[in-house]
């Protein structure tokens, strides 16, 4: 039995039942991304609900980074779901698809000044990873007549290695020049690379003590930001880790695990762990309820987890020198982003033909795209299945919302970009709408 068997979600699953996957990688070209949007919308329900529970002024923000899915975040935003954007084009994304600029941030390092303009003019919050943002927020701000709102970006304690944030000192004089200029303190922000709770609970008491600090020096903040790096369970199988050496892959090539793919906690509930850390401490509480802050939470893949699946057709097949085939699908490698850190999206993806969909259960091909690069491999890691392959069948990878789908899109060989649709059940009956032109009604 593999290993690597994929959580499949049940709404998911009667979709995949209904093989209209087929039919719609015909109608709208391979690969094709087919994304969720009521999935979305029960995890930010839950996401809020299991939070607030904790503390009623969570506000959580989806990182669009993660997948450019405007369905997804046009669901988000009905959900009064925030933005966590790095970009102007997100930036504006986000409010095309009804995101209150008040609920967006700008994160990430050294933007352009026309990026940092627009946020100042949107009153969009700016995360200031360094003393020289600061000054060219205030020279920006001055010229616009316009003061930025400004959270500022605090590097923990055994960060000394990452690039971003700054140190408390840093922190406390960019605060103060801001400050003077009359720039508005919504917060205080880290990044942390990695998915530790106990790592990120410390992090957050760090920060609550320089938001203390402001306080005391008459520079209130009304936030604090923990980011995102909630991790999601894509495997069944706990103990994939230990099996996974044994199994056999193309030219018996190195493959890095570059996620945790299965964790005792995970999603909100790995959110809500953090949470309880925090207010267990009993500093970090009084700060937290004695200033009244809002916690802002930047879920990504977290929050989309299920909620988008990845189609290719197949196109052919071969028999190679070595002792894996190879199964071709038109498509190629960019399409799977987790090629992109030479290892590959390790749950097996599912085949489909017309009379139903089968897991991988041994192996036996390699899955390629049909591109002349001899590494074009979308899975190096094989798959077999009870039923052989033909043209025409479909590979579905599930859970690929989360950074898979279309962070390495590529017109190489000038292939257009792999068209996204939103996915809507009615009665049972499913119905593709083009992930741009979907909007959030109340029924659904």
């Amino acid at each position: 039995m593999n290993s690597l068997q994929p959580v499949v979600h049940p709404l998911v699953n009667d979709f995949l039942e209904q093989r209209r996957a087929i039919e719609w990688l015909t109608s709208f070209g391979s690969p094709l991304n087919i994304v969720f949007p009521q999935i979305a919308a029960a995890s930010a329900k839950e996401w809020q609900q299991t939070l607030r529970q904790v503390y009623r002024k969570v506000d959580i923000r989806f990182a669009l980074k993660c997948c450019k899915s405007s369905a997804l975040l046009n669901t988000f935003a009905f959900h009064s779901i925030g933005a966590d954007c790095s970009s102007s084009n997100e930036t504006l994304k986000a409010i095309e698809n009804a995101v209150a600029p008040s609920r967006i941030s700008l994160t990430g390092a050294h933007k352009t000044d026309r990026e940092y303009r627009m946020a100042i003019a949107l009153g969009v919050a700016i995360h200031v990873d360094a003393p020289d943002t600061g000054v060219r927020l205030i020279e920006l701000s001055r010229d616009l007549g316009i003061p930025p709102n400004v959270v500022l970006r605090f590097r923990p304690t055994g960060q000394t290695e990452s690039r971003f944030g700054m140190n408390k000192d840093d922190v406390l004089q960019t605060a103060r020049e801001l400050a003077a200029w009359g720039c508005e303190l919504n917060g205080v922000a880290f990044h942390l690379n990695g998915y530790g709770i106990q790592e990120r609970i410390d992090a957050s008491i760090e920060s609550l003590q320089i938001i203390a600090l402001l306080h005391a020096e008459g520079l209130p903040c009304r936030s604090l930001d923990i980011g995102g790096g909630f991790p999601v369970n894509y495997l069944l199988d706990r103990d994939f880790e230990e099996n996974l050496p044994a199994m056999p892959r193309w030219r018996d090539r190195a493959m890095p695990v570059t996620y945790p793919y299965h964790n005792d906690l995970a999603g909100s509930a790995a959110a809500e762990a953090i949470l309880k850390g925090i207010f267990a401490d009993e500093g970090a509480s009084e700060i937290i309820h004695a200033l009244d802050l809002h916690v802002i939470l930047q879920p990504g893949r977290a929050l989309v987890d299920q909620s988008g699946v990845s189609a290719f057709s197949v196109v052919g097949r071969k028999r190679t020198a070595v002792d894996l085939s190879v199964l071709a699908l038109d498509g190629m490698n960019f399409s799977m982003s987790e090629r992109w850190f030479g290892s590959d999206f390790l749950p097996s993806p599912l085949l489909l033909t017309p009379d139903g969909y089968y897991e991988s259960l041994h192996s036996e091909y390699i899955l390629a795209g049909n591109s002349c690069l001899e590494d074009d491999l979308i899975r190096q890691l094989p798959v077999g299945y009870a039923v052989s392959p033909t043209t025409g069948n479909a590979v579905v990878f599930v859970n690929t919302a989360g950074y898979q789908m279309d962070s390495n899109e590529s017109e190489f060989h000038q292939r257009r970009l792999p068209r996204k649709v939103a996915a809507v059940s009615h009665g049972g009956r499913w119905t593709a709408i083009l992930d741009e032109e979907f909007i959030w009604r109340s029924q659904e």
